[in-house]
């Protein structure tokens, strides 16, 4: 695939260290440490060692189809997934950097070692969006999938940590969705065209927030919004050294993946409104078998 770079060796000496401190890397811890690096490098040395990246449903993520891979081995993992550890073989030497580039990239992997020591993929997740999310909407619906994935709203406790002082776990939904509208970029080209089917999910979401206990359903319903978000705008929008052909990919693979958004989207919106036909039919029944019956 190349030579081993810059690139290269920053992946290589995380891999290194981190396996030193916590064994087997998960993939996505290591791609998130990867990108944070990387950003790290280019805000406090001004070095930007080209890593290719984009934002996706999880954060920023390092596309490593386009790096040379021969720098580390990724079996599978106990937990089910996939591991990440580093080629122990390969030296400094055999990775074409300077002097003054390993060095600063040295005092990077250092830094990330101390600012994240053992830290999961959810906190380098919530990490990345609070530090480096494009936009107020892309942290809005993060901070919305926090709560619906990690919090236990079937309790009723209100257990939000964030900006809005609800009274209930359905009003703290509808203040975010209400926080959605209010910042998505419509503005913005890129975004503009994805308009129309936002405004159709937001409407079915605030339709299934109607239905008892939905907080399961709507987790999976903003899952499959912002899959497609990603895959549709934010891959192609917010990316950094990913090469031509690569994108190239992901934009003829865009139409197809709006167009299965769009039937999932009609299909589910018509699910819910003929379960809210007939609720009401059987609450029309029940209150004139009651008036009639009981009465």
């Amino acid at each position: 695939m190349g030579n081993l770079g810059a690139v290269e060796y920053l992946g290589h000496q995380l891999l290194m260290h981190h396996q030193e401190q916590r064994g087997l890397v998960p993939k996505t811890v290591f791609h998130k440490l990867w990108c944070i690096s990387a950003r790290h490098l280019q805000d406090n040395y001004e070095t930007d060692i080209g890593l290719p990246r984009y934002w996706y449903k999880y954060g920023e993520m390092a596309d490593e189809q386009s790096v040379n891979d021969e720098f580390y081995a990724a079996p599978s993992a106990p937990w089910g997934g996939q591991a990440y550890k580093p080629v122990w073989e390969l030296e400094a030497d055999d990775f074409d950097i300077s002097s003054e580039e390993r060095d600063l990239i040295d005092s990077t992997v250092k830094w990330t070692l101390n600012r994240f020591k053992r830290r999961n993929s959810r906190y380098l997740e919530s990490y990345q969006y609070q530090a480096y999310s494009p936009n107020s909407f892309i942290r809005a619906y993060s901070e919305l999938r926090e709560h619906l994935q990690y919090m236990d709203l079937d309790s009723q406790e209100v257990l939000t940590q964030y900006e809005f002082e609800v009274e209930s776990n359905k009003e703290l939904i509808t203040a975010y969705l209400d926080e959605l509208i209010i910042t998505y970029p419509e503005n913005d080209e890129d975004f503009a065209s994805f308009q129309t089917f936002f405004l159709r999910w937001d409407d079915t979401a605030r339709l299934l927030l109607e239905q008892e206990n939905p907080y399961e359903d709507i987790d999976t319903f903003l899952d499959t919004f912002v899959e497609t978000l990603s895959q549709a705008v934010l891959q192609l929008k917010f990316n950094e050294h990913v090469p031509n052909d690569q994108i190239s990919r992901w934009e003829s693979e865009a139409d197809e993946t709006i167009s299965d958004f769009e039937t999932y989207l009609d299909n589910y919106r018509t699910e819910l409104l003929e379960d809210r036909e007939m609720s009401g039919v059987l609450q029309s029944v029940a209150e004139t078998y009651d008036e009639t019956v009981l009465g």
